[in-house]
């Protein structure tokens, strides 16, 4: 549904990058229940094909430099083995 937006008005391919941060950054905060946890990040838009297989998708590199992000991911390996 969202192809043909993105094939014609392809000015909103920046957007659907936003969009992709928005929905990272909101993830994090919810999962780790902070409102001061931020990552770093680069997403770009990629589009694939032609008319026949276009596929616009965001790439992204994230930093996981975060400390609560090490301590939650710690914190459920812990949990995990608990319950082996």
């Amino acid at each position: 549904m969202f192809r043909l937006h993105f094939l014609h008005h392809r000015k909103l391919l920046p957007k659907l990058c936003r969009c992709a941060w928005d929905s990272l950054s909101l993830f994090l905060q919810e999962a780790l229940d902070r409102r001061d946890v931020f990552a770093g990040g680069i997403l770009v838009p990629q589009t694939f094909g032609g008319m026949a297989n276009w596929n616009p998708h965001v790439h992204a590199l994230i930093t996981d430099t975060s400390r609560a992000i090490v301590e939650l991911l710690s914190y459920r390996q812990s949990a995990d083995k608990l319950m082996i």
